[in-house]
């Protein structure tokens, strides 16, 4: 399988303290790929909440690659684990 970041698609966001959703709409059947530059936690879901170490939130490392699934959620929100950084969300294409 190949798979292809789809530019036109790309979305940034700060990684700190508070929360902060990308705005997405990130649509089911379609994968995602996020990364950031600092560890940090993730949700993904309807107006999600990211939180350090709690109950449904993912501990991404920094600039590890995560894959997305749309159909879990149309928004991702992130919050640093330690340290500011910044995190992109990108559609992929698959072949």
């Amino acid at each position: 399988m190949i798979i292809t970041p789809v530019s036109s698609s790309a979305l940034f966001t700060a990684v700190t303290a508070t929360h902060a959703e990308f705005g997405a709409t990130m649509v089911a059947q379609r994968l995602y790929q996020f990364v950031s530059s600092t560890n940090c936690w993730i949700k993904q879901g309807t107006a999600p909440v990211a939180a350090a170490s709690t109950a449904a939130n993912i501990f991404v490392p920094a600039n590890v690659l995560v894959f997305l699934d749309g159909g879990v959620g149309p928004d991702v929100s992130v919050v640093r684990d330690t340290a500011d950084g910044k995190a992109s969300l990108v559609a992929v294409k698959t072949y």
